[in-house]
């Protein structure tokens, strides 16, 4: 085996998408009114945004033409599963509800915030991408006990499969934030482009993967 520097594990963890860190409001002056925490929100939006990927990555011929071109919002639920079946997604309607769970929790923490006229968009929007990356440094602490230490190349993919992983879930609160503020409680998303670029995450990574193994 070739010494632990091969050149493919740095194209693998080129794909890794870099999160700029910033100083944010905190929950210690944000008041909430009968609504799940913070983190128990941002739990559950992690869970949704990860099955989502997992259905978008058991389809096997994704339209990324149609899906980038999908508009910021639909006017109902129907036309937007309509969207989604022109893209050759065949799970179309069981996206559609988990899209909808996931933008209706974000919602509801957001609608509880008392006086939420008294911060920004970009107030909100790092409070949530802050818990989000929170949560994700605390998982992958854990799970690196479990991680290869042993292959650089299945260490590098788990590493780049995580980062894919915690960008989309940023990449989804970002769209239900805008949405939330542009066009009102209950807006049916569009999420096309922020999938689009999940899926190709996901791909370059197992691409980068492939080709590390292939040259070790």
């Amino acid at each position: 085996m070739k010494k632990f520097r091969n050149p493919n594990v740095s194209l693998i963890l080129a794909f890794l998408i870099l999160i700029v860190s910033c100083s944010e409001p905190t929950m210690d002056n944000i008041e909430i009114i009968n609504s799940k925490t913070l983190s128990e929100t941002i739990k559950d939006h992690i869970f949704l945004s990860a099955k989502i990927s997992k259905i978008f990555s058991e389809e096997k011929n994704i339209d990324f033409e149609k899906l980038n071109k999908f508009p910021t919002h639909f006017n109902n639920k129907e036309i937007q599963i309509k969207n989604l079946k022109d893209a050759n997604l065949k799970n179309a309607e069981e996206i559609s509800n988990l899209y909808e769970e996931l933008g209706e929790n974000l919602e509801n923490f957001l609608h509880s915030i008392k006086n939420t006229e008294n911060y920004t968009k970009k107030d909100l929007e790092i409070l949530l991408n802050n818990e989000i990356r929170n949560q994700f440094t605390l998982k992958k602490e854990k799970n690196s006990k479990y991680l290869s230490k042993v292959d650089p190349c299945l260490e590098a993919l788990n590493e780049a499969g995580s980062n894919c992983e915690e960008n989309y879930a940023i990449s989804l609160a970002a769209v239900v934030l805008s949405g939330f503020i542009t066009f009102g409680w209950g807006t049916v998303i569009g999420y096309g482009v922020a999938t689009g670029i999940m899926v190709k995450c996901y791909e370059d990574s197992s691409t980068a993967y492939r080709n590390c193994v292939e040259n070790q």
